[in-house]
């Protein structure tokens, strides 16, 4: 919900993006700095331990590796990888005072790696070494964040 705050009515150049903006989402989305907070990025982690994310990986990996089809589990992955670098952005946000952006800009590096993700790109090996070392940047800067702090 909070990423929609982000997106701006005819902000996006395909015309997929929002049409309309009332006053009282205009109003939230004035303070939208104010909900990028810690609770934030803990959020991001629950959905990425959740049972749709690598929980269900490793279920894949352990019971059913010789029928899973690739494709699965690039998506499982790729779902994965896109929620640890979103929490990582609003690390970025609340440590670094970058600016947060939900979206992945057609052709941007970041766009790029979770397609290559998405397509199956990199082997499950590559890809558990992704997960691994992003995960642990995500926890270490956490640790950084006081509670409350908003950017």
């Amino acid at each position: 919900m909070v990423e929609l705050l982000y997106h701006q009515a005819g902000q996006e150049e395909d015309g997929r993006g929002v049409v309309h903006q009332g006053r009282e989402w205009m109003d939230l989305c004035a303070h939208r700095k104010e909900f990028l907070c810690k609770t934030m990025v803990q959020k991001y982690l629950s959905e990425v331990d959740g049972p749709k994310g690598i929980k269900i990986i490793r279920h894949m990996q352990q019971n059913q590796p010789q029928i899973t089809d690739r494709s699965q589990t690039c998506k499982k992955w790729y779902i994965v990888l896109r929620l640890l670098t979103l929490a990582k952005r609003v690390l970025n946000a609340l440590l670094c005072k970058e600016p947060f952006t939900p979206w992945f800009a057609e052709g941007s590096p970041d766009q790029e790696d979770l397609m290559g993700v998405r397509v199956g790109r990199w082997a499950d090996a590559e890809l558990e070494a992704r997960y691994s070392m992003l995960r642990a940047d995500v926890e270490q800067h956490l640790q950084n964040v006081p509670d409350g702090l908003d950017v």
